[in-house]
């Protein structure tokens, strides 16, 4: 068992636009221990949400490896990914990308019944993880009727419903004013307290960035330790 949650080593992305080579990630090296609380800052274009993807495994990666639980995403086939994503990784992202058809509850139980969780089941730990986000009352709504806020904390629980090893977030308090930002960002700290999952945040702000216990900026391709 590796003790790493999230491995990378010699991380290396290209992207092909027609005749031209364009290279985002030189070389990266990340290592993610369990319950570790780690922000990705940079500028806007220096590849912060292509790291994120390729850690995910949402992305082929052009050199180097990536291992999610000792797992190498490139030798999995596509069943495996797509079951250890489901299973060890959790996605937050700036835009919340909840199911408007659906209310709270059905949203965040979708993760478990795309694992083949019996129904009941699935509504019992979706109810946990929403009264752990003070959404208990928000259940029955709809995604339409929800404050920017409320959409976050039900894209943080439906993230967090399976307990994975780690949570990839990329720019997940962006479109929130600063006070409502906060509140997400201890919610997260509270439920990394709780389940022990990793999470790996890419950030602009860099009040909440200083909060996390390693703080990374991609420069120039590369990614550097910058405490």
């Amino acid at each position: 068992m590796s003790d790493f949650v999230i491995e990378a080593r010699g991380l290396s992305k290209t992207y092909q636009d027609g005749q031209i080579k364009v290279e985002v990630l030189n070389e990266v090296d990340l290592a993610v221990k369990p319950g570790e609380l780690v922000a990705v800052i940079g500028a806007s274009g220096s590849g912060k949400s292509t790291l994120l993807h390729l850690l995910g495994g949402l992305d082929k990666y052009t050199a180097g490896e990536v291992r999610i639980v000792g797992e190498e995403w490139r030798t999995q086939s596509e069943v495996k990914r797509c079951q250890l994503r489901n299973e060890k990784v959790g996605f937050v992202y700036q835009l919340h990308h909840l199911l408007p058809e659906f209310n709270v509850l059905e949203n965040v139980c979708m993760p478990l019944l795309i694992a083949g969780v019996e129904p009941i089941v699935a509504q019992e730990k979706a109810r946990a993880i929403l009264e752990k986000v003070g959404l208990s009352h928000r259940m029955e709504h709809r995604v339409g009727e929800l404050s920017g806020g409320e959409r976050q904390r039900t894209a943080i629980a439906r993230a967090l419903v399976r307990q994975p090893a780690c949570v990839l977030a990329d720019e997940p308090t962006g479109n929130l004013d600063q006070h409502t930002a906060e509140k997400v960002y201890d919610l997260f700290v509270e439920l990394n307290r709780a389940y022990q999952t990793s999470l790996v945040m890419v950030t602009h702000d860099m009040r909440l960035a200083e909060r996390l216990e390693k703080v990374y900026q991609i420069v120039d391709k590369k990614l550097i330790r910058e405490r």
